[in-house]
């Protein structure tokens, strides 16, 4: 369910404890749960390993048990994050595939989130997943939402940082914005994009964030980001790459130096932190004149 119904409206009688009934309702927005009075609420979790595999096996068939075959097929699994849909999807395409290429390939898809040409996954998995994200109220926190991509994978993001983070862009404002901040991480919770990391800090999980990343890259429907955070990189972009993006994210990884002076006149974020020692050339921001 995406919203509140008259449970009389499809049929299901009230309910009262005469007639000893029941109704079970699934759905990704605990505001759901709250506008329907629901007298229990219990967070599905993903899958365990053990699970995920079980699974993926059921959904592919016995071609997982080929020794060629099954290294490639549990990181395929790993790939999915636990996350049920996907590894349906994931492994229907694959279902009864003997030919070790075509494994080969669909792992380094699914390794390229951005760049995927899987189109079960595409078309089954992120389309269904970005209802939750196109069902947000307004484009502010949709902004909000997608900013948390910037953050490297598994990243935990405490919540202070990120609503200074969200004033600063203009995402929010006025006295009220710290606590119009917590309503907003609040709302991204209920809504299954944001997951809750003790009662300071939250996260995305992996397959959300690659659905944040899609929206943002150059053939989505977002502002244009630039995100290679947390991979290890030790040599910046090419100077190509940095033209006409409004964020871009190199946080978290090897850095030593940067390009003499990108031209990005529409950038308006710049993450770098946690790259050290990192030399930035004194005309580096000559062209980053939104910044």
């Amino acid at each position: 369910m995406w919203e509140k119904i008259e449970l009389d409206n499809v049929g299901i009688p009230s309910i009262n404890l005469e007639n000893d009934s029941k109704v079970l309702l699934t759905t990704r927005r605990l505001q759901v749960c709250k506008s329907m009075d629901t007298d229990v609420e219990i967070r599905v979790d993903i899958l365990s390993a053990e699970e995920a595999w079980k699974l993926f096996q059921n959904k592919v068939g016995d071609v997982v048990e080929n020794p060629s075959i099954q290294s490639l097929a549990k990181d395929a699994v790993k790939e999915c994050h636990g996350l049920p849909l996907s590894i349906i999807v994931v492994g229907g395409s694959l279902r009864k595939e003997a030919n070790v290429h075509v494994w080969k390939n669909a792992l380094n898809e699914l390794r390229s989130p951005t760049t995927s040409e899987i189109e079960d996954i595409e078309e089954q998995v992120f389309k269904r997943l970005k209802f939750s994200f196109d069902e947000l109220n307004n484009d502010n926190t949709k902004n909000c939402f997608l900013f948390g991509a910037l953050y490297s994978e598994d990243y935990e993001i405490e919540i202070d940082e990120l609503i200074e983070y969200w004033r600063g862009e203009g995402f929010i404002d006025g006295a009220g914005a710290y606590a119009k901040g917590h309503a907003i991480v609040n709302n991204l919770i209920g809504a299954s994009l944001f997951e809750s990391v003790e009662a300071y800090s939250v996260k995305m999980h992996d397959v959300i964030r690659d659905l944040a990343l899609r929206i943002t890259s150059p053939t989505g429907e977002g502002c244009r980001f630039l995100v290679r955070a947390g991979v290890g990189i030790s040599k910046p972009p090419r100077e190509k790459e940095w033209e006409n993006v409004e964020r871009i994210s190199l946080m978290c990884n090897e850095l030593k130096s940067l390009p003499p002076s990108p031209k990005c006149p529409k950038l308006l974020t710049l993450l770098l932190q946690t790259n050290q020692p990192l030399k930035i050339p004194a005309s580096f921001f000559d062209h980053m004149g939104s910044l």
